[in-house]
């Protein structure tokens, strides 16, 4: 223990200790005989007091020190959701050609969570998406790493054609094989560690809608999560990998 928290201890438990040095001390003055016998029940009395005292005393400094710590995280919360902005949108195509403007404008990351099972369709606002999305992959300024779940074989192609090309040098990809049963996942993208888009709500017989969140600190919490999912995943460095993955999917294909 440091000295300045050895300090610490003693001045938090300053009651406690002087009742255990009191304590002692009445028990060898009384065996010493020089404690009269006739005061030991008052000076356990007190004793008993003071220990009393010293718990409640410590009970009040715990109870303050968690008001202390809500009034941290509440002032963090309250600096970190300052200014945080939130766009959605009219219709999907609306927010695929969003997502296709803010990749053509990340500047050092961009971090993509295909995970879970929905696929926007093949529209012009699609096609649009991923003419930016090959852009910002063969680009040297922007870092990519993508994470796909395997329900089928669009995803690895995808990852594939990128990892075997010389021009990616900053695109990385990692996999998950398709779940044996169907568990709620949802997809997002991270720009440059500032704004989330994903889609929303996931309730049973609703169509999805797009969200875009502009925050530092939200940002940072879907990256956590990203990044779980990066260590766990298996990635997609050659035409090995690929083989490989494409042999235990390639049976339970369904895309």
């Amino acid at each position: 223990m440091k000295y300045s928290k050895a300090w610490e201890f003693i001045g938090d438990n300053i009651i406690s200790i002087l009742t255990i040095i009191i304590g002692v001390l009445v028990v060898i003055l009384s065996r010493l005989n020089i404690l009269p016998t006739s005061i030991i029940p008052e000076a356990l009395l007190a004793l008993l007091c003071m220990l009393a005292t010293s718990e409640l005393v410590e009970r009040r400094k715990k109870i303050a020190k968690i008001e202390e710590k809500l009034d941290d995280v509440r002032e963090l919360f309250i600096a970190n959701s300052h200014g945080v902005k939130t766009i959605t949108f009219q219709s999907n195509d609306e927010a695929i050609l969003y997502q296709a403007k803010r990749l053509q404008e990340a500047k050092a990351f961009v971090d993509i969570a295909a995970i879970d099972r929905r696929r926007t369709g093949d529209t012009s606002a699609r096609k649009h998406f991923e003419e930016a999305r090959e852009n910002v992959v063969l680009s040297d300024k922007v870092k990519v790493r993508y994470i796909g779940v395997l329900y089928g074989k669009n995803r690895l192609d995808f990852g594939r054609e990128y990892v075997i090309n010389h021009k990616a040098k900053n695109f990385f990809a990692g996999y998950f094989k398709k779940p044996y049963n169907e568990i709620p996942l949802m997809s997002f993208i991270v720009i440059d560690k500032q704004e989330v888009i994903t889609r929303y709500p996931f309730e049973f017989g609703q169509d999805t809608g797009y969200i875009a969140i502009q925050s530092p600190y939200i940002a940072r919490l879907f990256l956590g999560y990203f990044e779980r999912l990066w260590e766990c995943s298996d990635k997609l460095r050659n035409n090995n990998d690929y083989q490989k993955l494409f042999e235990e999917i390639e049976e339970n294909s369904v895309e």
